[in-house]
């Protein structure tokens, strides 16, 4: 009894059966199919025996358009201008078709469609069959330009590609198309469409269009094209994707802007030309082809096509296997101004298998990623072009594989706001300062995108402390604490936020000690960055076990001194910089130098609106002076106005000394006078500056303890501003200053 006699689902068992002892190989499978005969369903039917390989394509136009095709050598061996071909439909109404190129590698099929506009099924066949309804190479789509139409959600012409990209990406789905026998001028009416007669045409209009034409033009050999494009405001025009002019802003209409030259392979390309338009798009194109002297418009008879297959299947009658598959492009999104855009695509299998139904599919997606499955969906992180490809394997064991290139270059992403900073941690602490920092994460998209942290928190000892957790959002926020210790025991924190696995924001935190880099820090709201972008967070000095001396600079040695106060000679409330005063004159009198002695009022508080005033002077002060100049600072003035407490302050003044002394500078500390109705604030400021003075051996001209201990305190300031010294007052402090520096 013939096996070809058994229905369908016996031949599948059989089949299995004969597979798993080896009885069978593909390269026996022609003649076993033809023993097979109707136990195969064939999909779309197999109308053209004579023909061992065929190409199932899906595409849309209607009748008399032609759609491009491309055999593969990779996929059929060698084929050629001489190869035996038919086009049918997928009900086997036989199709005109012309072979417009060919080359070693690839042989490109124009095939005439008989369908409507919407996508359905043909089928072209080659091998060793009769060519069937051939026509010659003159053989063109009669209507070969594709437009579509776009409604800009912007009136403004975009200055640029990225913005033409975006207004393309926001104008929604196309709101018209239609084919063209050339590229040119295109009329719109108020409701952008181009078949408008002339009574509802609104010339240049208020709307402004996004108009976009493409066609597939044949290049005759290689070599250096140049592309020129004449339009009306913004064009921009592309060769596969790749961009070849750029015109972009306003402009007239009526002369060529040439491009750069582009080296093409013979063949067919896309040429497309994106224009912004009111009312009326006039855009031609043009080339400069290899060995041209000037411009000449696109010739006609190079336009092949506005149409390629949406989907195209390898199919062989000496195979039962035929791996093919759909992707499908979702909308992009990022994050703005954190990490790369994503875009989700949707793969699934469109494999035709004529004998075992169950396949397993393996997916490389050409990002160093794979997955399995019938369908899948694929996370890409860049708008680029990926070749993609699928393996596919039956249970009789027999294997194939095809690729496929996704274009993801002109995604363009829609943006979610996203902010994430290591918080509760101080600019400056002490070793034994208790440390908790937290991650703080606020997104725009809050639970709607799954976010993950990940951090590693290194420590002095060498241990290292690690974590990862899904992020739970409470509105539009998030925590993650990192690690809870002193800040003696840390030395650095990495953490990161991922979405899919991919890091959308990074930071670094480091615990600098003494001696402090040089380099200088930048204040960023509450905290300081290094020059490297991470946070810093400074761990002075506090004691020391045998304190040395205080020693003044020697005189001899003073280049230049520079007393720098926020408030404390109050020449104006608002005034600030390099200030010439009596005060400078007075030093430098009592020290018998001249020219040597400025004064420098820091800028206030509310200077920097960007960042925490208290932690401005970290930034500013380090940078006034350089190697081997003395920094007289009489700071603490506005710290007391702006109540800041005397711990904080003192970690502030040992962090300034320290820098200030890691880039060359010897300090000399002024304390605070007992402004009225802050005494008590500054004598604890006062304390606190003699213990830092104290740890590093430096001297201290203690203008609070002179003024508490005089028998008129009141002579030291301003009886028409208690906050203001007086004349007597300034003199007292310079001389008082000057003996800190080394006058006798």
């Amino acid at each position: 009894m013939s096996i070809g006699c058994h229905p369908p689902r016996i031949v599948s068992a059989v089949l299995i059966k004969i597979a798993k002892y080896g009885l069978i190989a593909e390269f026996g499978l022609t003649l076993f199919l033809a023993n097979v005969g109707g136990a195969v369903d064939f999909d779309p039917k197999w109308h053209l025996p004579a023909f061992s390989n065929r190409v199932v394509f899906t595409t849309g136009g209607g009748a008399g358009a032609c759609a491009l095709v491309e055999l593969r050598r990779e996929n059929f061996g060698a084929v050629g201008e001489k190869t035996a071909m038919a086009a049918c439909d997928s009900s086997g109404s036989i199709l005109p078709h012309a072979v417009v190129f060919s080359d070693r590698e690839r042989v490109c099929v124009l095939v005439g469609l008989n369908g409507e506009d919407k996508p359905k099924e043909f089928v072209l066949y080659f091998g060793d069959g009769a060519p069937m309804e051939r026509r010659g190479p003159e053989m063109r789509d009669p209507l070969p330009v594709r437009l579509e139409i776009f409604r800009a959600s912007v009136n403004n012409v975009p200055n640029s590609w990225p913005k033409m990209l975006y207004l393309l990406a926001s104008a929604g789905p196309c709101a018209g198309s239609q084919r063209r026998a050339d590229f040119g001028q295109v009329k719109l009416d108020a409701d952008g469409d181009a078949e408008a007669s002339e009574t509802r045409r609104r010339g240049r209009g208020g709307q402004r269009w996004i108009v976009r034409l493409s066609s597939y033009a044949l290049c005759a050999g290689e070599g250096e094209y140049r592309f020129a494009v004449d339009c009306r405001d913004a064009g921009f025009l592309l060769v596969d994707g790749e961009m070849a002019v750029e015109w972009p802003g306003e402009h007239r209409a009526g002369e060529w802007k040439v491009g750069p030259a582009v080296r093409l392979a013979p063949g067919p390309h896309r040429i497309e030309v994106i224009n912004s338009c009111r009312g009326i798009s006039f855009a031609r194109i043009g080339w400069i082809p290899p060995g041209g002297k000037g411009v000449a418009s696109l010739p006609q008879n190079v336009l092949l096509t506005s149409f390629d297959p949406l989907t195209a299947r390898v199919e062989s009658a000496t195979r039962s296997l035929h791996p093919a598959f759909v992707f499908e492009t979702g909308q992009a999104y990022g994050f703005k101004d954190c990490g790369p855009s994503f875009i989700p695509v949707e793969f699934r299998s469109a494999t035709r298998n004529w004998i075992s139904g169950r396949t397993n599919c393996r997916w490389s997606f050409g990002d160093g990623t794979r997955s399995e499955g019938d369908a899948v969906r694929h996370l890409f992180t860049a708008a680029a072009r990926f070749k993609v490809t699928l393996e596919v394997r039956d249970e009789l064991g027999f294997a194939d594989r095809c690729e496929g290139v996704v274009d993801l270059r002109f995604c363009q992403p829609f943006l979610y706001l996203l902010r994430a900073a290591v918080t509760d941690l101080p600019a400056v602490a002490y070793e034994n300062d208790a440390v908790a920092p937290v991650l703080r994460v606020e997104a725009s998209s809050g639970s709607s995108l799954p976010l993950d942290v990940e951090w590693e928190m290194r420590t002095r000892s060498g241990s290292v402390v690690s974590g990862t957790n899904r992020l739970s959002f409470r509105g539009a926020a998030a925590s993650q604490l990192m690690w809870r210790g002193v800040a003696g025991d840390a030395d650095v924190a990495f953490w990161s936020v991922l979405h899919g696995g991919t890091p959308v924001a990074t930071g670094v935190v480091r615990f600098a000690r003494w001696p402090f880099s040089p380099e200088p820090v930048r204040v960023a709201g509450d905290g300081l960055v290094g020059a490297d972008g991470a946070r810093i967070v400074l761990v002075p000095r506090r004691y020391v076990d045998e304190p040395a001396p205080p020693s003044a600079p020697a005189r001899r040695d003073l280049k230049r001194v520079v007393f720098v106060d926020d408030g404390l000679m109050r020449p104006s409330a608002s005034g600030s910089g390099v200030q010439e005063s009596p005060f400078s004159v007075a030093i430098e009198k009592a020290l018998g130098l001249s020219g040597s002695v400025s004064a420098v009022r820091i800028p206030g508080f509310g200077a920097r609106p960007d960042a925490y005033g208290h932690l401005v002077k970290l930034e500013q002060v380090p940078a006034l002076a350089g190697g081997g100049d003395v920094l007289v600072l009489a700071l603490g003035r506005e710290d007391m106005e702006m109540g800041i407490s005397p711990e904080s302050f003192e970690r502030t003044a040992a962090a300034l000394t320290d820098l200030a002394m890691a880039g060359g500078s010897r300090v000399v500390w002024v304390t605070m006078p007992p402004f009225r109705g802050y005494e008590e604030t500054a004598r604890e400021y006062a304390v606190a500056v003699r213990r830092v003075a104290d740890a590093r051996a430096i001297q201290v001209a203690d203008f609070h303890t002179l003024c508490r201990a005089a028998s008129r305190p009141g002579r030291f300031f301003d009886s028409r501003d208690s906050g203001a010294l007086s004349p007597w007052g300034r003199d007292s402090l310079a001389r008082l200053t000057a003996g800190a520096l080394g006058a006798r």
